[in-house]
């Protein structure tokens, strides 16, 4: 079952980077949501930042669903299985 639970993501974005995940999130819908059929890959984001509006932020930049820190296993578990039962849309 964890295995699953791994595979099921393809990228958790830590909100805190140099090159921060709204930017890398935006760079990688824009590389791989104009090819029809084509991957797209589900993009969680991680961040200490649990204030109003950083929710709205993140899935502004494309990322399809949020999680703050601390991780709790059941609230991962959760985004892990929403992640599994993404089914992208062809263009």
């Amino acid at each position: 079952m964890a295995l699953y639970l791994i595979e099921a993501a393809d990228m958790l974005a830590s909100v805190r980077l140099a090159v921060t995940a709204h930017d890398a999130t935006r760079c990688i819908r824009a590389e791989t949501g104009g090819r029809a059929g084509g991957p797209r890959p589900y993009i969680i984001a991680m961040t200490t930042n649990a204030m109003q509006g950083d929710r709205e932020m993140c899935l502004e930049a494309g990322m399809d669903d949020y999680i703050s820190k601390p991780v709790y296993l059941e609230e991962l578990q959760t985004a892990l299985e929403r992640a599994g039962q993404f089914k992208p849309a062809l263009a």
